[in-house]
């Protein structure tokens, strides 16, 4: 069985789709998100040019609150990864064409759309709608090429407190033989937990799906196997990593 990582909603609705294909599955969430919004988002939002999304758990965040529904419908905004593109088409906001699957790249292409439009002069103001911890600082990638982005925090995403012990007695029993990581964070999450509980060492009879080498090093200890899916993949990274799973021994 596949322990997907991911935060919900976005668990459950991976588990939903891989098991529509026969992909056994399971959300094992190492984050909660916390919506933290600020008493004047709405303001901030109709200001923006664009919106910049580096997660849906932001997105979620946003429409959590139910007057912000009509303020974002509409906006242009740039995403990173389909994941994030579709949650933002879903709320209503138009994503801007890109094939970002990290921040890096993101950077890179809003500093070209913003060159293709001659806007740079204008010191366009870009609103990044982020989690309180982030892995690059979108803002100064941006600022050395005159354009404006404003962070701010509209979510927390905290650690969960344990692991229940259904999920303690699957991991015992060898019954969770692959994992999905698409951040380095929750993968430490999930080591830290595992070796609170004395079951680190079943990791090595588990196969890590990441989604970069930099999360897969965040480790030091090995897996039994390590694969590669990218979330950015063109309609989504589902297939890919149901096909991988299809390749696993034992899975």
């Amino acid at each position: 069985m596949l322990a997907i990582l991911r935060p919900e909603p976005a668990g459950t609705q991976d588990v939903k789709t891989l098991s529509a294909m026969g992909i056994p599955a399971m959300s094992l969430p190492m984050l909660e998100i916390a919506p933290c919004l600020p008493a004047d988002i709405a303001t901030q939002i109709v200001q923006a040019d664009h919106l910049v999304f580096t997660s849906p758990a932001a997105i979620a965040a946003i429409m959590a609150r139910d007057e912000l529904e009509s303020v974002i419908a509409g906006k242009a905004c740039f995403c990173v990864g389909t994941a994030t593109a579709q949650a933002a088409k879903q709320a209503g906001l138009i994503p801007v064409d890109t094939s970002a699957g990290n921040a890096g790249a993101l950077a890179e292409e809003i500093i070209a759309e913003m060159r293709r439009n001659n806007a740079q002069t204008d010191a366009p103001c870009l609103l990044w709608l982020s989690a309180e911890t982030v892995a690059r600082d979108l803002v100064a990638m941006l600022a050395t090429h005159n354009i404006r982005l404003v962070r701010q925090v509209v979510y927390a995403a905290n650690p969960i407190d344990g692991l229940s012990d259904d999920v303690q007695r699957l991991i015992a029993s060898h019954q969770i033989n692959a994992v999905l990581a698409l951040s380095a964070r929750t993968l430490k999450i999930f080591q830290q937990l595992l070796t609170r509980y004395g079951l680190w060492h079943h990791h090595r009879q588990m196969h890590l799906i990441a989604a970069s080498e930099q999360i897969i090093g965040s480790v030091t200890s090995e897996f039994a196997s390590t694969e590669l899916v990218n979330p950015a993949a063109s309609g989504g990274y589902l297939e890919q990593l149901a096909g991988i799973i299809d390749s696993l021994p034992d899975s």
